[in-house]
């Protein structure tokens, strides 16, 4: 065994046995390196990496490769979901070298921690343009030697680079509403009009976009491209038809064949884009769809505790998708046996797939009868799926993907009317906060009780919004209240003169980056602007205010160049320049409000926020900013509505508030 063996990851374990004598990152391996005079080879990756699997068992099994590497080299693994800061920093050095990145990400550093040369997946064998690894490690160790001076030289310009790419995107352009309309123009220029979606192949899902476009759902055309990407994505391949829950992406055009990791992140995000949309466009399967995925969540994904893993691995039995995909006359026997006709589904054997099939509706708006996940022919493929070997769950806890799913479960309580999904959602808040709350420093990841290192902005920031969501669930002050202690942490920690770094002081890197620019999640400076600008509307703030402004400011060069990059920006620029209306209903105590009635306010009021009810005496206990003094007439339902800190006097007349709030009926 290597220095993995005492790992708390799990993608650190499966490399345990490696004869590499793989180092964690860490102070022992780093010291090595300069003791030694060796260059350092650092490879990242996660334990659902399917081409992580791949070059393990291609390349760092093998005892001629790892005797190389002892002894030219000294070799450190990093999971990436423990450490982005890591990663972050040297998926950029390989962007600015190769223009393109990955995972398994493979680093060649100087003994400093400066990196002079990278890539991504490298094979055991020359192929595919590549020469082996073997070759390459060869070639960089007799230039180590050779050529030092060259490598180091690129390696300080590397790092300048980076360095460089962190700091703000200033422009001369104003915040205005024109910001948000001329980044819708370009988002809608780049939309794929048969499939739906942005690209080619491979083709990722963009729920911060979609939600940045619900904002406009009123507009024909932006109401297509929302509807054509929602309603191929289900079709099947990418959504998980029979177990729920969304894969990580697309390898095709049209969403059939997915790269099959199932990612926490995903799956609290989509689904909320669903439940928008769902709401707004009155689409039940969308509804239904999000509900199948909270529960894949609740099922696959959910810890005794009440906490969330991270992901499902994409292979099992050495195999990608192995779990997921069906052979064609299997699958059409089990699809007859329910009385289904087989011309419902898209049943087409696989080059990809070694001539099989995932499981697909012929159509991407099939019939509510057969999007349920309690059909008989689901109950039945579960059955078999249930008797093969199942992927390997990654079982760590991240605070800041665990936030995020607190906030679609707060959400979809509310819309589906889930108390269940209510429990779980203040369950894994009060788990997080006791923890992952360490000597007043919150946490960013934990596996069988062991605490990882102190969190990034994106813990912060993400968990004050899922923290703010559950204050308008409960109407309860104490979540506001910690939001706001944990945004004054994060302001301490983390903010720098318009901008936020991603890391705490007290990392030892060879820089602090800023990430801006949002990803498959809101960058941790988005989600810390969105959270203070949520914070303000509860309670007004001048400080977050200039926070907000300076912050907008300084990344709009970003936000007007790279929109679908941005689409977290967008929103809070959205809702800076045009604040969002608040109802604020107030009802007897032991009194509920008309389930029909809520749906009429709730399409019109569709985001986190919008739509607050609570009961008398649950408003009583409360004395923030527009909730003060907010009481029932007349023994009915009561309603405020309110914009910018200012509250209309409170009506019983329904229809009066209907046509405030602009409301047509269908």
């Amino acid at each position: 065994m290597n220095k993995l063996k005492n790992s708390n990851s799990i993608y650190l374990l499966q490399h345990a046995d490696n004869p590499i004598d793989w180092y964690p990152w860490g102070e022992e391996a780093l010291l090595k390196a300069k003791s030694e005079d060796k260059p350092i080879f650092l490879s990242i990756g996660y334990a659902a990496c399917h081409w992580c699997h791949v070059m393990e068992k291609e390349t760092f099994v093998n005892q001629t490769v790892a005797d190389f590497m002892n002894k030219y080299f000294v070799s450190i693994k990093v999971d990436r979901e423990e450490r982005p800061d890591l990663d972050k920093i040297y998926m950029d050095s390989v962007m600015a070298l190769t223009g393109q990145g990955g995972w398994p990400l493979s680093v060649f550093l100087t003994p400093d921690g400066y990196p002079f040369y990278g890539g991504t997946y490298f094979p055991a064998t020359p192929r595919y343009g590549m020469p082996s690894f073997l070759q390459l490690v060869s070639s960089i160790q007799e230039n180590w030697v050779s050529n030092r001076t060259e490598l180091i030289q690129q390696a300080e310009t590397i790092t300048n680079h980076i360095n460089q790419n962190t700091s703000h995107f200033e422009t001369e352009t104003p915040l205005s509403p024109h910001i948000t309309e001329k980044a819708l123009q370009k988002i809608m220029s780049l939309v794929d009009w048969e499939f739906g979606g942005w690209g080619t192949s491979p083709k990722f899902p963009h729920p911060i976009v979609i939600d940045f476009l619900l904002r406009y759902a009123n507009q024909t055309e932006v109401k297509k491209a929302i509807e054509l990407t929602l309603n191929h994505m289900i079709q099947g391949g990418m959504y998980d038809l029979n177990r729920g829950g969304f894969h990580r992406y697309s390898t095709d055009r049209d969403w059939r064949v997915p790269h099959f990791e199932k990612m926490l992140y995903d799956n609290a995000q989509i689904p909320l884009s669903y439940l928008i949309a769902g709401i707004i466009f009155n689409n039940k399967n969308y509804l239904r769809v999000a509900e199948n995925s909270l529960d894949f969540i609740k099922n696959e994904l959910m810890d005794s505790s009440g906490l969330f893993w991270s992901s499902i691995d994409a292979d099992s039995d050495g195999q990608e998708g192995k779990f997921y995909i069906w052979e064609k006359e299997k699958l059409t026997d089990e699809i007859l046996a329910v009385s289904l006709s087989p011309s419902d589904f898209e049943i087409i054997p696989d080059n990809q797939l070694e001539g099989k099939t995932v499981l697909r509706f012929a159509s991407p708006i099939p019939s509510e009868q057969i999007h349920d996940s309690t059909h008989p022919l689901f109950q039945k493929l579960r059955l078999i799926q249930n008797q093969r070997n199942r992927p390997i769950t990654d079982d760590k806890i991240l605070t800041d993907w665990n936030a995020l799913t607190i906030r679609v479960f707060v959400y979809a309580a509310s819309v589906l009317n889930r108390p269940d999904y209510k429990k779980i959602a203040i369950r894994a808040a009060n788990q997080l906060i006791a923890k992952h709350i360490m000597k007043n420093r919150l946490r960013h990841s934990a596996r069988n009780e062991h605490i990882g290192v102190s969190s990034f902005l994106s813990d912060y920031a993400i968990l004050i919004n899922a923290l703010i969501d559950i204050f308008y669930l409960e109407i309860n002050e104490k979540w506001f209240f910690l939001a706001n202690e944990l945004a004054k942490e994060m302001i301490e920690i983390f903010y720098d003169e318009g901008n936020f770094f991603d890391t705490p002081y007290d990392q030892p890197l060879i820089i602090r980056p800023k990430t801006i620019e949002d990803n498959v999640m809101p960058s941790g400076s988005s989600a810390a602007v969105m959270s203070l600008l949520r914070l303000n509307q509860i309670s007004l703030n001048q400080e977050y205010l200039t926070i907000i402004e300076d912050s907008l400011n300084n990344n709009l060069g970003l936000i007007l160049k790279y929109p679908l990059a941005a689409a977290n920006w967008l929103k809070i620029i959205y809702d800076w320049n045009t604040p969002p209306q608040q109802l604020i209903v107030v009802l007897e105590d032991n009194k509920d409000f008309d389930q029909e009635k809520l749906k009429i306010f709730r399409k019109i009021l569709p985001f986190p926020g919008q739509l607050i009810i609570g009961t008398r005496s649950v408003f009583e206990k409360i004395n923030l900013d527009i909730f003060q003094n907010k009481n029932v007439l007349n023994n009915h339902a009561t309603f405020y509505l309110c914009k910018n800190h200012t509250c209309s006097l409170p009506t019983n007349n329904e229809e009066k508030i209907l046509t405030e709030l602009g409301f047509k009926p269908d």
